[in-house]
């Protein structure tokens, strides 16, 4: 199996976490943060030698999914026909995962990262990389909205997505309004979970709507 390009790249990125772990290895302390709470407070912690590498190798999985996913696609789903958006999903799942790395080898080492705001910021900014790509992607088990009602049809799959699209972009941008102002992030989660919903309840709506003969029967 050759490996694809986006999975160099996101090679390229675990490594350098993981030489900057490395490193950095011997002032972190020996239990790491690597999750924190909708307040900002660290509320989750992984033990040396672990934890400093816990990213680098989630980031180098994604990576790999970007070769294999594509690879193991049943047919008629295939991802070779939005290849660019499902390779820019990839890459920004990646930058995500390279950012949160750099904010908790920041946060083990004391600096005043402020990491719960940064976080905050750094999901909106994927909400809005995912949203902007959304619409371009085709019926696959994979990526995307995937209801009973959106792999079912393909009209429906695409104009969910769009639809999906223009929300997740929305609710990146209230991660990206209200991250720095100190505001619980249970407030725009919840909104994400919200639109999460709406877009669950839209799938169907118009898949009854373009087929109407596929509804509940009496």
């Amino acid at each position: 199996m050759n490996l694809r390009p986006v999975t160099l790249w996101g090679f390229a990125a675990a490594a350098a976490t993981a030489i900057l772990a490395a490193a950095l290895y011997g002032r972190l302390p020996e239990a790491v943060p690597v999750h924190w709470g909708l307040g900002g407070g660290a509320n989750g912690f992984v033990n040396k030698p672990l934890g400093p590498f816990l990213f680098p190798g989630i980031i180098a999985a994604l990576a790999l999914l970007g070769t294999l996913l594509p690879a193991i696609a049943p047919r008629g789903f295939e991802l070779s026909g939005f290849t660019k958006a499902f390779d820019l999903i990839t890459l920004a799942t990646v930058g995500f995962m390279t950012f949160i790395a750099l904010v908790v080898d920041a946060e083990a080492l004391g600096f005043p990262v402020s990491p719960g705001h940064l976080v905050g910021i750094a999901a909106g900014a994927l909400l809005i990389a995912l949203g902007n790509v959304m619409g371009k992607t085709r019926r696959n088990f994979f990526v995307g909205f995937r209801t009973p009602w959106t792999l079912a049809s393909e009209e429906v799959w695409s104009r969910t997505h769009r639809f999906g699209g223009r929300l997740l972009v929305m609710c990146g941008l209230v991660f990206c309004a209200v991250s720095p102002l100190g505001v619980e992030l249970i407030i725009p989660f919840a909104i994400t979970l919200a639109a999460s919903v709406a877009v669950i309840i839209y799938s169907y709506v118009i898949y009854r709507r373009l087929e109407p003969g596929n509804g509940p029967r009496s």
